[in-house]
């Protein structure tokens, strides 16, 4: 954090105000944020410049590398948990559309002749970057597929009864089966090859009227997740995965710790959480011991954090650093109605960022909330607990029944608005031909002609064309010495001419150049070694070395 500057608010305190924040850099998982509190008036009175950021994986899109359209501002985006989701919807548009929302799809395979309309909708709600294979039995079928999206790949199968295991279709995260397709096989078979076909935690679209599906897919391990009731057939949605020693999961002992007993609305929660098929304790939040390994913190009020005294507080920092599967539980968070509770979810991130073995999840539930609604959802997360660097999901929202995830997507209105003069970003190389200098200009490296260089290099001095350099994100903008690789165009007079042409790699402080000039006691050439490896290793090895060196005294 570069400054924090608060002003006291006067005769508006206790009023409602507004704030502002935004991000002007995103450098991979890396963020950097500034944000304003003003009164109703207009008063400033919270001003943090420079909040940096290190993103969950979880939460930022995985198609951070697909080229996208210039923008500063995102913001969080809230969709169904696939994995939850009850209600019907406008079938497999839908569902492709939340199960990308949940997790980037990155191979979609649909069988047989899929629609026109199953095509594009499929193409709509997922990443440029996701593969989207169609199997075909016949060149008609490949034709009429090709003519929907040019990015659409097809595989084809020998005849209609070619096992689909056979082909090269493996892994896949999503399969659609359509009705013409399941007809021709029973549910055990055709639930049967598809394991072979899709990952572990994939999913599978069946169209069918065949109701046996869901019926004797468990059995199989693979478990019926939502079902869409048509006119004349419906659309089934499986989730392939693991069977426990060929058992469902075993529900464990659950403790609930809370700050006051005496709250009716956890009453009701835990006879909830019991009527489940849990077993569930209550605990005083300063009670819990060793045999309590599965914990929730009880926080409806948002207050836990506010009112921990000294002796409170290191009960609770032991019992969050113990390792134990840990849900912390809020209300009205995510709907603005818990002032204190906001600092619940960045508590909890701050938790898990310091602590890489933490299993925290935090769960937020709307005021209104019904009590079976919220066990429910605790008895579905609770063996889904997991670090937030295994990928899964650590946060969710609970809101009429239904269990929303929240990914931090571009906030495409306030970047067209601020942006609406330039076009999307594209990707291009530099010229070799001419010197080059990046300046910043609005808050972007511009490059243009470099006429500062002269065709007179000192005696000792070589000419390099930069291909490879290291950057310091946190001060990209400051001119400081950095290392540089790329190959040696011309040499001074009193440099052998043998190294002309060779690639070499230089200390340099002529930042954002891509011609440079070094004196030839700074660069030292090299053949046989991958220059952009070379330019990621020797900045942290030359650290390092200079590290020890200065600790020697050498």
């Amino acid at each position: 954090m570069e400054e924090v500057n608060i002003w006291f608010p006067a005769d508006e305190a206790g009023s409602c105000g507004h704030a502002v924040a935004w991000t002007d850099e995103l450098d991979g998982r890396y963020f950097n944020m500034h944000t304003q509190l003003a009164t109703e008036s207009g008063q400033l009175v919270l001003d943090i410049k420079s909040l940096r950021f290190v993103a969950y994986e979880a939460a930022v899109p995985q198609q951070v590398e697909e080229p996208r359209t210039r923008g500063t501002y995102y913001e969080v985006v809230w969709e169904p948990d696939i994995e939850d989701i009850k209600s019907e919807a406008d079938a497999i548009k839908k569902i492709v559309q939340l199960a990308n929302h949940k997790s980037s799809l990155a191979t979609i395979l649909l069988m047989g002749s899929p629609t026109n309309d199953t095509l594009s909708g499929c193409s709509e709600v997922v990443s440029r970057l996701t593969t989207i294979t169609v199997g075909c039995t016949s060149a008609e079928e490949l034709e009429a597929t090709k003519s929907v999206d040019s990015r659409i790949a097809t595989v084809e199968r020998a005849t209609s009864t070619t096992p689909w295991s056979s082909i090269s279709t493996k892994d896949q995260d999503v399969v659609i089966v359509p009705e013409d397709i399941a007809k021709k096989y029973s549910a055990a078979n055709l639930l049967s090859e598809l394991r072979h076909v899709v990952k572990n935690n994939g999913f599978v679209v069946i169209c069918s009227e065949d109701s046996t599906l869901t019926e004797r897919s468990t059995s199989l391990g693979v478990f019926p997740k939502m079902q869409f009731n048509l006119t004349e057939k419906s659309v089934m949605v499986f989730q392939m995965t693991s069977l426990q020693n060929g058992t469902l999961h075993e529900w464990p002992k659950l403790t609930v710790l809370a700050s006051s007993l005496q709250d009716p609305r956890l009453n009701d929660l835990v006879a909830n959480i019991q009527s489940e098929g849990c077993v569930a304790q209550v605990k005083a939040l300063t009670e819990p011991s060793d045999e309590d390994t599965k914990l929730i913190l009880y926080d409806i009020e948002g207050t836990l954090l506010n009112d921990l005294n000294a002796e409170n507080w290191d009960i609770v920092k032991r019992t969050l650093n113990s390792g134990k599967e840990i849900m912390w539980l809020t209300a009205g968070v995510n709907e603005g109605e818990s002032v204190f509770g906001g600092m619940v979810p960045g508590f909890v991130r701050a938790l898990r960022s310091g602590q890489a073995a933490a299993k925290i999840l935090f769960i937020d539930v709307s005021k209104n909330e019904k009590p079976e609604s919220v066990a429910r959802l605790i008895r579905s997360k609770f063996d889904r607990i997991v670090t937030k660097d295994s990928c899964g999901d650590t946060e969710f929202y609970l809101k009429n029944g239904v269990s929303y995830i929240g990914r931090i997507v571009p906030n495409d209105r306030l970047n067209g608005k601020s942006f609406a003069a330039q076009g999307p970003a594209k990707f291009a190389t530099l010229p070799t031909s001419i010197a080059m200098h990046g300046r910043f200009v609005n808050g972007e490296i511009v490059f243009a002609s470099d006429n500062s260089k002269t065709d007179d290099l000192a005696p000792d001095f070589v000419e390099i064309q930069i291909t490879h350099s290291t950057y310091d994100k946190r001060k990209i903008s400051a001119a400081r010495p950095q290392l540089v690789v790329g190959k040696v165009l011309r040499i001074g007079s009193s440099v052998s001419q043998a190294i002309v042409g060779q690639d070499a790699i230089a200390y340099t402080n002529g930042s954002h150049r891509t011609v440079v000039h070094v004196p030839h006691r700074l660069c030292k050439t090299y053949q046989d070694l991958d220059a952009a490896q070379l330019i990621a290793i020797l900045p942290i090895l030359c650290q390092t070395v200079n590290a020890i060196m200065m600790s020697a005294k050498i």
